[in-house]
């Protein structure tokens, strides 16, 4: 799936028509606004949009989108008709993942989209293996927390079951104290799962875009 984003009506249609018949999915916005809007809703691959538009340009949509946690892994193509140094430039700095002139042929031009896409699914895997990787060494963790203060209880229950002429007092309070242990441990826990949630449903009049 493909954002193309561009003023040009004449552009969009006639670069979209070229990406379909790639094989691509496009969806069409003529100001990042409206780009802005679709994204809220839709799953994109990659965001190709032209440096110049009125209101804004597409560096400093780059800019604010990479900013936004849902799509700061997005390749995110600058697709313009200018072929300068300083837009390259412009273009890195703003957190553009690539540079391309309208110009390009077409062949290189999808073999650039499907570069970009499958890295980004390339660092997603990594994140979601070092993800795995973390879940394993904590459940590992709790397990041997869980354990001690639970072996300590049951070794003091079967204590009170064998002996009962003890004085149960002290092995109630250790116990009591092994039970806060691992509600201690819980809570831990919890806290190591908790998750931010990021606000994916923000809308565009929330979000600050500086005209250049």
């Amino acid at each position: 799936h493909l954002l193309l984003v561009d003023d040009s009506q004449a552009i969009l249609s006639k670069i979209s028509s070229e990406l379909k018949e790639l094989g691509f999915e496009v969806h069409c916005a003529n100001n990042p606004i409206k780009a802005y809007d679709l994204l809220d809703h839709l799953h994109i691959d990659c965001i190709l949009s032209d440096y110049e538009m009125p209101g804004i340009k597409g560096t400093a949509f780059a800019q604010t989108l990479k900013k936004n946690e849902r799509f700061k892994d997005t390749p995110f193509i600058i697709f313009t008709a200018l072929d300068r140094h300083e837009i390259l430039l412009e273009a890195v700095e703003c957190g553009a993942d690539d540079f391309i002139p309208k110009t390009l042929p077409t062949p290189i031009l999808k073999a650039k989209i499907h570069f970009h896409i499958q890295s980004a699914k390339n660092i997603r895997k990594l994140q979601q293996a070092h993800w795995h990787q973390g879940i394993e060494q904590m459940i590992t963790t709790y397990n041997h927390e869980f354990n001690n203060p639970l072996a300590i209880i049951f070794g003091y229950l079967d204590l009170l079951e064998k002996k009962k002429d003890i004085d149960p007092l002290p092995i109630l309070t250790q116990i009591r104290e092994q039970s806060v242990r691992i509600r201690e441990i819980v809570k831990k826990l919890g806290q190591a799962t908790k998750f931010k949630e990021e606000d994916y449903t923000k809308k565009t009049k929330d979000i600050k875009m500086k005209q250049k």
